[in-house]
């Protein structure tokens, strides 16, 4: 454990202790109350929310107000080599189709909170809409601007790509194991061990398919029976 970590760990425990404390300096009663967490509590909207009567974030219509939908990429890791906006562009109420042809430059993000380095961590470092490059399967591609969401989603499915294909990495096993040189706060440490090796040097090993083990009341020795037909 880092000196960082530790000094985080320690001033979360002083902070919990100053914030059971009332505004005298007395020691606030209701602090050691037990939580609603297993609580069988009504919710406040509750009767709102199944009747219908809450209004979303989604439910307040603003004047002005445009739709973006993203259109994600189909394969994994390919480079665009084109793309047709036109009959997203001629579709009803559109107001805009950005792809990386007409997509404002991104500037890089910086850490975290105020975090620096070596401990600050960059939020996103990849250019999307900024380069012909996918690195992942549904990598948005294009973003369509509509005056309704049902617009927006409707053109976003009129946009069509080309791609050329690179290999890409599709599991876990195809690649090592990657740790960053640092992570929020602590350092982080990746260990990759032997599965294979593991089983070969363990005193015992069970497999089994649909077992139900119990143990005896009479005892302390337990049982096991297998399901029928199974192994």
């Amino acid at each position: 454990m880092t000196f960082t970590s530790r000094a985080f760990g320690l001033g979360t425990k002083v902070l919990g202790k100053v914030a059971r404390l009332l505004p005298d300096g007395r020691h606030d009663p209701l602090s050691i109350r037990p939580g609603e967490i297993g609580r069988d509590v009504n919710r406040l909207d509750g009767p709102a929310k199944v009747s219908g009567g809450i209004t979303y974030t989604a439910d307040h219509a603003l004047a002005g107000l445009a739709y973006a939908v993203a259109v994600p990429s189909t394969i994994a890791k390919v480079r665009v080599t084109a793309i047709d906006t036109s009959r997203a562009l001629a579709a009803p109420g559109v107001l805009l189709v950005m792809t990386h042809e007409n997509a404002p430059p991104m500037r890089p993000t910086g850490a975290y909170a105020t975090l620096r380095a070596p401990v600050g961590a960059a939020a996103m470092s990849l250019p999307i809409l900024n380069t012909d490059r996918v690195f992942w399967h549904g990598q948005p591609i294009a973003v369509v601007v509509a005056e309704s969401q049902e617009q927006a989603e409707h053109a976003a499915r009129l946009v069509q790509a080309r791609y050329a294909p690179e290999p890409a990495t599709l599991a876990m096993s195809d690649e090592a194991a990657y740790t960053p040189a640092h992570s929020v706060l602590e350092e982080s440490r990746t260990a990759v061990g032997n599965v294979r090796r593991g089983l070969a040097d363990a005193t015992a090993t069970v497999q089994a398919v649909g077992c139900t083990c119990w143990r005896r009341t009479s005892g302390a020795a337990s049982a096991a029976r297998r399901a029928p037909g199974r192994t």
